[in-house]
């Protein structure tokens, strides 16, 4: 009588190997969990950088509903353009003065020399013209 000989029986590991994935595919899901998620409020986004002494830029976004499917798909321009807020009024106040940024391309604003002074607050105010909607943020220069 021939015996025939496997590597996984050989082998104790391949055959606990083996059994633990026939028991997973066979039926060890667990049962889907409701998540309740609350509906998204679209908002602007705002991040700016600040060379001392020469300008300033800010980067104007909406933020998107990654769950909805719209932030999704093979063509990222058009998510940049559902993202980017163009034409959208930037300024910057410091001191009693109040500065307007200019477009770069859109999505990014750039003041003319702006706050040159330091250690005093400064409120960056945008308003994004296609939705209406707002921010404002302070900071102190250091």
């Amino acid at each position: 009588m021939a015996t025939v000989k496997t590597p996984a029986l050989k082998n104790p590991a391949i055959t606990i190997a083996l059994a633990g994935l026939c028991f997973v595919g066979s039926g060890c899901t667990p049962e889907p969990l409701d998540i309740d998620i609350p509906e998204h409020k679209p908002a602007l986004t705002v991040a700016s950088q600040i060379i001392p002494h020469q300008t300033m830029f800010v980067s104007l976004t909406r933020s998107f509903d990654a769950l909805s499917g719209s932030a999704s798909g093979d063509n990222p321009s058009s998510l940049l353009k559902q993202v980017l807020v163009e034409y959208a009024l930037v300024t910057v106040s410091y001191f009693g003065n109040t500065d307007t940024l200019f477009m770069v391309t859109p999505g990014v604003y750039e003041s003319q020399p702006t706050l040159q002074y330091e250690y005093g607050l400064s409120t960056l105010t945008a308003v994004d013209p296609v939705s209406g909607m707002e921010i404002t943020a302070a900071t102190t220069l250091l």
